[in-house]
């Protein structure tokens, strides 16, 4: 009995190891015009599910500097777009399988799509 006792204990201790944490993308809800905010708390960031029109880059940048949410009565004007360096400030990453970008990251990690097998898995989004 002692000796099934310490196989148990082992194996619960390994396996108490080798299990990862991950943090999964968490839907906040939406906004006044039904948009979702989901919150990456692995990177501490929210994505406000909305497709904005294409447009040049400058555009782009124009646009989520001047976007404002109303969610829950509160109003969040700090947006930006996402950036290519890794949170560690180096980078850009090139190439597939780059998950220390905010890009990065939610598109293998947070959605688990794969490299070159385009956006499978779109998890809570609505708009992408």
């Amino acid at each position: 009995m002692n000796k099934l006792f310490m196989f148990l204990f082992f194996f619960a201790t390994v396996l108490g190891f080798s299990v990862q944490s991950h943090a999964a993308l968490q839907n906040r809800g939406t906004d006044i015009n039904g948009n979702r905010l989901i919150y990456d708390s692995d990177f501490n960031i929210t994505w406000y599910d909305y497709t904005h029109s294409t447009a040049d880059w400058n555009s782009q940048m124009g646009w989520a500097s001047a976007l404002t949410v109303n969610f829950g009565g509160i109003i969040y004007d700090d947006w930006r777009l996402p950036t290519a360096l890794n949170q560690t400030g180096t980078g850009p990453c090139n190439g597939y399988n780059c998950t220390g970008s905010e890009m990065g990251h939610l598109y293998y990690t947070e959605l688990g799509n794969i490299a070159g097998g385009g956006l499978s898995n779109k998890g809570d989004f609505q708009h992408l």
